[in-house]
């Protein structure tokens, strides 16, 4: 396998440099703590990765809520709006920077969640619902808006499958490239967490999702083009009935 620069081991390495964070900007019911604060209504972040730039300010929505009822509605107060089936992305809207009210919800009011949400002037970001009906969540994370160099590709993983339970190990293998438990590109995420953007070389690539130190496998992508100077988050979620899936997005514009 091609090998990230500098690295002998490019899954340890990419680790190393890149830990998982635990994702941030989260409201609706979803409880967790963070900074010795219980998640419940939009908090500040953890470790925060996001913060004005120049450029658009670009904002689109991801529907990874494995329960609700039918398709959920996305509505920024100022008019943008969307509505999603489970698995599904918004193309991106160009916004000005500031706070928004943010509500998500499905067609019985079953899966509700809502609040202010900052979206940051300058930056690609993307709103993710996630979680079930008794614990719902909705989160903002930063897309990553400056393109790696000729013949890379930018991967990043984002676990929000709330059903697995205990930590996942994700590796960025080759087509029929084998498993190697030593080398996973993120080690020991747990849900819901983030692992940063890893470089690899833009060729056909499989994303899986093993049991930590093990080649069992949770969830295979099978082969998936990676293109030249673009980036991608892979989101780990469960699909109706409770199964790990993965969905790939194409970040930025």
């Amino acid at each position: 396998m091609p090998r990230l620069p500098g690295s002998d081991s490019p899954g340890r390495a990419a680790a190393g440099r890149n830990a998982p964070r635990r994702v941030s900007r989260v409201f609706g019911r979803y409880r967790h703590v963070c900074a010795s604060v219980v998640l419940g209504a939009l908090l500040a972040a953890c470790q925060p990765s996001l913060s004005p730039e120049d450029g658009p300010t670009l904002v689109r929505f991801f529907n990874a809520a494995s329960d609700a009822q039918g398709p959920l509605r996305f509505s920024l107060s100022g008019g943008f709006s969307s509505t999603l089936a489970r698995g599904d992305e918004s193309g991106y809207a160009e916004i000005v920077g500031g706070v928004y009210a943010v509500t998500v919800e499905d067609e019985a009011s079953r899966w509700s969640a809502g609040g202010n949400m900052l979206i940051n002037r300058g930056v690609v970001q993307t709103v993710y619902a996630f979680g079930s009906a008794d614990a719902e969540a909705v989160v903002l994370v930063g897309d990553e808006p400056r393109l790696p160099g000729e013949n890379q590709a930018l991967v990043r993983i984002l676990h929000l499958a709330g059903a697995i339970t205990g930590a996942v190990d994700v590796h960025i293998l080759q087509v029929g490239q084998a498993v190697n438990p030593a080398a996973p590109a993120a080690v020991g995420l747990t849900f819901p967490s983030e692992h940063q953007y890893v470089f690899v070389d833009a060729v056909p690539r499989r994303i899986v999702v093993t049991v930590p130190g093990t080649a069992t496998v949770i969830v295979d992508s099978g082969p998936l083009d990676f293109s030249p100077r673009a980036a991608y988050t892979a989101v780990l979620l469960n699909d109706s009935a409770g199964a790990a899936e993965l969905i790939r997005l194409r970040d930025g514009v």
